[in-house]
């Protein structure tokens, strides 16, 4: 055992690695090689919220091996120097993780809610009365709010229906309110 690192396993699913642009190969998972390996937008921050303290850690190697049971993998982070830090990682301590993967273009933020649980968004155009639905999937999902992929079909702005329901069909005619406009809320009572 050594001083100079410490090391953080994590779990992850095959599609979280995939937002970060790992992936694992069958050719290197003999060596516990990342391919294509981390490039440098890929970052982990590891946070300990006794301490109010933060690290910064790479990822370095995976697990070799995926749990039959949750179907995730494991993920080793670095931090160099540990106990230089100020204040120092100690051994023992509870972290949570964040990380930050590549930047993704062409994704639109939206509330959890406008999202149901088919995959279907549904919306209006600007001065347009009728209901229209575009069935999508899920990039990711933080902080309450839903990172889907931007509709190629859809004319831009769109008003998105905030508590979508059952009854709604393409084509119906609706009534947009728009709620209040919040910074990370565009969305529309419909």
């Amino acid at each position: 055992y050594g001083i100079d690192t410490a090391e953080v396993a994590i779990h992850v699913s095959a599609e979280q690695l995939n937002l970060l642009g790992l992936s694992l190969s069958k050719t290197n998972s003999e060596k516990g090689s990342l391919w294509p390996g981390p490039d440098e937008s890929v970052t982990a921050r590891l946070v300990s919220t006794q301490q109010n303290a933060s690290w910064q850690a790479r990822v370095v190697r995976h697990g070799q091996r995926l749990d039959s049971g949750s179907r995730l993998q494991i993920l080793f982070l670095q931090v160099a120097q540990p106990l230089t830090r100020t204040p120092p990682l100690l051994p023992g301590t509870f972290l949570s993780v964040e990380i930050t993967g590549r930047v993704r273009e062409g994704l639109l933020k939206l509330p959890e809610s406008c999202l149901t649980p088919q995959g279907r968004l549904w919306y209006t155009r600007p001065g347009g009365d009728r209901l229209d639905c575009i069935q999508t999937k899920p990039v990711f999902y933080r902080n309450g709010s839903v990172y889907i992929p931007a509709p190629p079909e859809a004319d831009f702005p769109i008003q998105v229906a905030r508590f979508p329901n059952q009854a709604f069909k393409k084509g119906m005619p609706v009534t947009p309110v728009l709620t209040e406009n919040r910074k990370e809320d565009h969305a529309s009572d419909i």
